[in-house]
Parts: structure tokens; C-alpha cells; sequence
């Protein structure tokens, strides 16, 4: 039997080829891997320091790889997404992606952990809110705003919040106050 550090060397080279293999962009994928091995952390390269989960690393690639990323959440129902490795989380990468397929990927992962993560920040101090107007990222400033991200959110010692970096984006900023100005008035009642 294969030991798990091996089979994880499989699994990443297996998700490797597919996100990149150019012939069919639209192929189904076809892995049987269980949550335990999508969850471990492992490093694929002698020479890089950084261990990261599968689930993590499928997040941080391109519109395929968000297509994959769907497919293993919908497979391994108790995959834990909330982990943040270096300066990003997989609420981060969604965003980033900033594509239909992106912001589907966006939408399972909040389906999955509701506003637990939501507020998540980066090594800079980042939320994927403030990621997401960094991208112009529309569509997924108002899935995060729905799942209760705070535009004004800022972790000690940092400079910005979303709502401060959005001030020379008009159309943003206006969805910004619209939240903002909703929730003060649902207080007030």
C-alpha cells in the first residue's frame, strides 16, 4: 500500500495535469480521493518550504482549477476550507479568480462555512472583501457583503479597509454605503 505522503504526490501531479492540460478545458474530473488526503499537508518539492493542503492549492489556480475545486467540495462534504496558508485563504483565491467560475467556487465555500471565515484576514491584513474590491470583483463583493463581511473590518497596525480602499471606485463605494446604510437601519428598528 502506498504511504500517504506518496499518494498526496500522486493526487497533486494527477490535479496538476488536469488544471493545465490545454486539450479539453471542459473535461469532467475523475479523482477518488478521500477529505483525509484533500486535507493533509503536504509538500510536493524538496526545495519549498511551504506545506499546503490539496483543497488549498486547488483554489489558488485558474478557472479550471475552480471547476475542480467545486467538484472535490461537492465530493468531500467535510473538507475544512477555513485555513489561511501565507497570504491567502481559499476565500481569497475565489475572489481573485474573478470569473463566473470563480464566484461559483466563492459561493460553495460560504455555503460551506457560512460567515465563519468570512472576515478572514491575510498576512497583509487583507479580507477577501477587501480582495475583492482590490479585483473589482462585483459580483463577489455582494455574495461576501450577503454572508456578513464587515467593509470596515481592519486587523491592528494595518492601513486600509475595504471600504477606505474603495474610495475612487464610485460604483463599489455605492454598493458599500447601500450595505452599510441598510444595516444601520435595520438597528435603529
Amino acid at each position: 500500500m502506498d504511504s500517504l505522503e506518496n499518494r498526496l504526490k500522486e493526487q497533486y501531479f494527477q490535479i496538476q495535469h488536469f488544471v493545465n492540460d490545454k486539450d479539453d478545458v471542459y473535461k469532467a474530473p475523475e479523482f477518488n480521493f478521500t477529505s483525509e488526503e484533500l486535507q493533509t499537508p503536504f509538500n510536493p518539492y524538496s526545495n519549498d518550504h511551504e506545506f499546503r493542503t490539496t483543497i488549498f492549492e486547488v483554489t489558488c489556480t485558474c478557472h479550471k482549477g475552480a471547476r475542480l475545486a467545486i467538484y472535490l467540495l461537492n465530493n468531500n462534504p467535510d473538507i475544512d476550507v477555513k485555513k489561511c496558508y501565507d497570504w491567502r485563504s481559499p476565500l481569497h483565491s475565489a475572489v481573485s479568480i474573478n470569473t463566473t467560475v470563480g464566484n461559483n467556487l466563492l459561493n460553495k465555500l460560504l455555503e460551506r462555512n457560512g460567515d465563519a471565515t468570512v472576515d478572514v484576514s491575510n498576512d497583509y491584513g487583507h479580507t477577501p472583501l477587501y480582495t475583492a474590491v482590490q479585483e473589482n470583483n462585483i459580483p463577489a463583493i455582494r455574495m461576501l457583503l450577503m454572508y456578513g463581511a464587515d467593509p470596515h473590518f481592519i486587523e491592528p497596525d494595518m492601513a486600509m479597509t475595504a471600504y477606505n480602499f474603495s474610495k475612487t471606485m464610485p460604483e463599489i463605494r455605492e454598493i458599500l454605503d447601500n450595505h452599510c446604510c441598510s444595516l444601520t437601519k435595520y438597528a435603529l428598528k
